[in-house]
């Protein structure tokens, strides 16, 4: 088995995207144009075009049918972490003839929007609160002198 490596680019623009179908219809022109087709989209208007049934996702995919509804209307809160939803969409994307790297790059822009996730130049860095480490120190050292003063008194 020939296995290959393949790096997405999270920067690249749609139109650098390369595509394995020959369609030029103009609903696929408008929707590059606008941007990437959101990921829900392309796998739910593939399935369509091949005629299989979400029930008939789920069995050959072994994932509930609750989580694929998500996962065509682009619904990650109804889903576990970001991990999985990767490997849920690489297995409905290889079942539906989908190129799953051009519904990866879709994902990652879209999880970024709906996660409130800032793009770096080298990758994704999660926006986050900072830590109050300042408070978990005065309450650690407070609890420290406590004991320390505990165990004088015990002594003494």
């Amino acid at each position: 088995m020939n296995k290959t490596s393949t790096t997405i680019d999270l920067n690249a623009s749609p139109g650098d995207l390369n595509t394995d179908s020959d369609s030029d219809s103009d609903a696929d022109q408008e929707s590059v144009a606008a941007g990437l087709p959101l990921p829900g989209v392309t796998l739910r208007k593939a399935r369509a075009d091949i005629g299989i049934s979400l029930e008939e996702i789920a069995d050959k995919t072994g994932l509930s049918r609750r989580y694929l509804k998500a996962l065509e209307e682009d619904d990650y809160d109804r889903l576990p972490g970001k991990v999985y939803i990767i490997g849920y969409l690489r297995r409905y994307s290889a079942l539906v003839n989908v190129n799953s790297d051009e519904v990866l790059v879709a994902f990652e822009q879209s999880y970024r929007e709906h996660k409130g996730v800032k793009s770096g130049g080298h990758g994704i860095e999660l926006v986050r609160e900072k830590f109050p480490r300042d408070k978990v120190l005065l309450v650690l050292g407070a609890g420290v002198a406590l004991i320390l003063i505990v165990v004088l008194m015990a002594f003494s």
